[in-house]
């Protein structure tokens, strides 16, 4: 049963609440009655609006009566779907008429009371988040987009590079992509970036010649070889020197065929091992690229079908050969095999690059050149590295870029503001690494994973952020299909959590003559003694105050100088007698005489405390308010007070109570002060 909150006695005064109140309120107590607190005094309540009140303020007759135009009927209804109040302003106008409704648990409070009341308000978002709302449009840089970035269809990498950095180079790609962007739209744009510069054309003479220890190798023999990539293959590629051939294994490290190209020159190092009779260079191994030079094929040795059976029958241990076969293409799936006239066995092509692949079709016959470097399956398959069909084997294959190196794939968030592609601020992107190291095998998120992972990922990837720092998060998601979507976090407690663009506000309301008025007055304890963070706040904002205003005109240049009337220490000052060490108003004559002279010669210990103390609260205070306050502004009708509670000392400790009111845009005017009634 809902809490109904009416006195027998005082029947008239609720029936007055009540019509503030929702339409069928009265219906509502007939069904029983719970009495309500009586308060007898004044009292000071704290509350915290729940996201029912909001649907209650959001229903109430009296602020629908406030409601004068459609869009202030429209602002007032989505008070209630929100869960928030749009503006400050806003809550002011609203929260009365709730205070005197009878959903409110503490309605009968009376005259003098006040509440400060905790709720929450629509956060102006960054205009960023309002691209984001409009969702993710996804990019992949293209191998022509490098060929622009690059200016050349020879000299480029499927890569940017420290010398042509990506943040140079995207924004006039995005711009050549969506000619007709609107101002809003957002793009999460992949591509590839490399961590060294490539390196274009031949490296000859005396820095690099190539070597000639491609022979007579045997399993364990390390080997360093400067030669010619021959061959590539989705494992690794053919290395060639004046000696011979072998192939280079990446293994378990994973390599990618667009990171090298044939005719790049290459030192290799690594042992020789052995797997389905091909020795290759498959542990420990390294490769760099050097430069690029030309590469003219040898004449290959052709084989028929007797060859290739006599082949696949061997046993020893081979180096890559350089042959010719001809025959039919059979394909299903991955596989690739070759049907040869003549021969009970099969050609198998050897994890063939895609622009290998897209040579071939299923059921037409060819004539192949490439790389004998391997027999699979129990003797049954000669495994072919192709390099050439139908005879256009080339130095550098149509696909492939010169000056390989090492590439990794990249995430970047660019939004349009209608004038320019810029990068997103306050966003980050997932990496495709990022997920591959959260066991992500496919490069996305789905089910409720973003929940865990995300908070994890921000703390990796932000150690350093600050209490209260904001972030969006741009990852990709998969729900029948994988696309780019986003998240708003907070930092809260040490703790990354999703962040609704809502504030928590603190504000003060008092009851005067049966009304509740918005009242922002503050009231301040500052406790004497060290280390006192709040204090010691306000206090050196009045040292500071002094040095600025004061000992800068008298010829300061520091405000550890010691030449006015702040002190060597920096945080303690005698024109007023502030101290943020001590955290109180030093009230001694003789020491702001010590300090400095000058400004109080001639002047009695009674006359020095007098000035001290009218400078405290005419000049140094209202200065400091002004600084840690910019945003106190003065109301209409509402004296806006700051009341604070301070020590001074004069030999003894005492405690004092100063009122400050706000007069302007963060000015503050002396009201009175509890040593003067000494």
């Amino acid at each position: 049963m809902k809490n109904l909150y009416i006195k027998s006695f005082a029947a008239i005064f609720g029936m007055s609440v009540l019509a503030g109140c929702g339409e069928n309120s009265w219906n509502d107590h007939l069904d029983g009655f719970e009495e309500p607190p009586i308060y007898s005094k004044t009292e000071a309540i704290t509350y915290q609006l729940t996201q029912e009140d909001y649907g209650v303020i959001s229903g109430l007759a009296a602020n629908k009566a406030l409601a004068t135009t459609e869009e202030e009927m429209n602002a007032l209804k989505a008070i209630a779907n929100n869960k928030c109040f749009a503006t400050q302003e806003e809550a002011r106008k609203y929260l009365p008429a709730f205070f005197q409704c009878d959903d409110f648990p503490y309605f009968t409070l009376i005259d003098g009371s006040s509440i400060k009341v905790t709720y929450a308000v629509a956060e102006e978002a960054p205009g960023e988040v309002d691209y984001f709302k409009k969702g993710i449009t996804e990019y992949s840089v293209t191998e022509n987009d490098y060929m622009a970035a690059w200016e050349s269809d020879e000299d480029f990498i499927n890569a940017f590079a420290p010398m042509n950095p990506a943040s140079s180079k995207l924004p006039g790609i995005l711009k050549a992509a969506y000619p007709d962007a609107e101002e809003g739209m957002c793009v999460a744009v992949n591509y590839n970036e490399a961590t060294t510069n490539p390196i274009f054309g031949s490296v000859s003479g005396s820095e690099w010649e190539m070597t000639d220890v491609i022979k007579n190798v045997s399993v364990d023999d390390e080997l360093n070889i400067r030669g010619i990539v021959t061959g590539i293959s989705t494992r690794g590629f053919v290395v060639s020197d004046n000696a011979g051939s072998i192939c280079y294994d990446s293994g378990a490290n994973g390599f990618s065929d667009e990171n090298i190209a044939i005719g790049a020159q290459v030192n290799v190092k690594g042992t020789v091992s052995v797997y389905n009779r091909c020795l290759q260079i498959g542990k420990d191994n390294s490769y760099e690229v050097v430069g690029m030079d030309e590469y003219n094929y040898p004449k290959p040795v052709v084989y028929d079908g007797a060859m290739v059976d006599a082949a696949c029958a061997e046993t020893s241990d081979m180096l890559a050969q350089y042959v010719e076969l001809t025959g039919t293409l059979s394909i299903s799936g991955n596989y690739y095999n070759i049907n040869i006239e003549g021969a009970e066995k099969q050609g198998s092509v050897y994890y063939a690059p895609d622009y290998i692949k897209e040579m071939l079709a299923d059921g037409e016959t060819y004539k192949l050149t490439g790389y004998f470097v391997a027999v699979s399956g129990k003797g049954n398959y000669f495994n072919l590295l192709i390099t050439g069909v139908n005879g256009n084997a080339k130095s550098t294959p149509m696909h492939a870029p010169v000056g390989m190196v090492e590439t990794v794939s990249k995430n970047a968030v660019y939004i349009f503001n209608g004038n320019k592609w810029s990068t997103a601020p306050d966003a980050i992107a997932v990496q495709p690494e990022d997920y591959a190291e959260m066991g992500m095998k496919y490069g996305n998120f789905q089910d409720d994973q973003p929940d865990t992972y995300l908070p994890l990922f921000l703390k990796k990837k932000l150690p350093y952020a600050s209490e209260g720092d904001k972030i969006i998060v741009v990852y990709k998601y998969y729900s029948g299909k994988a696309n780019f979507t986003w998240r708003r976090y907070i930092l809260s407690g040490g703790e990354w959590i999703v962040y609704n663009n809502t504030e928590s506000i603190s504000e003060q309301f008092n009851k005067l003559k049966g009304e509740w008025k918005f009242d922002p007055s503050v009231t301040l304890t500052l406790p004497s003694g060290k280390g006192q963070a709040l204090s010691t706040t306000y206090y050196q904002a009045c040292v500071d105050w002094v040095f600025e205003n004061i000992d800068k005109p008298l010829g300061s240049t520091s405000i550890k100088s010691g030449i006015g009337y702040v002190t060597t220490y920096g945080n303690n000052e005698y024109y007023s007698g502030t101290s943020a060490y001590q955290n109180n108003v030093d009230l001694r004559a003789a020491s702001a005489r010590t300090q400095y002279p000058k400004g109080y010669e001639g002047m009695s210990d009674e006359e020095i405390v007098a000035l001290m103390k009218k400078r405290f609260e005419e000049e140094v205070m209202p200065g400091a308010l002004s600084a840690l306050h910019p945003d106190a502004v003065a109301i209409e009708g509402i004296d806006v007070l700051y009341t604070i509670n301070f020590s001074a000392y004069d030999g003894t400790t005492a405690e004092y109570t100063g009122v400050w009111k706000v007069v302007g845009n963060a000015k503050f005017e002396f009201v009175s002060c509890t040593w003067n009634k000494e």
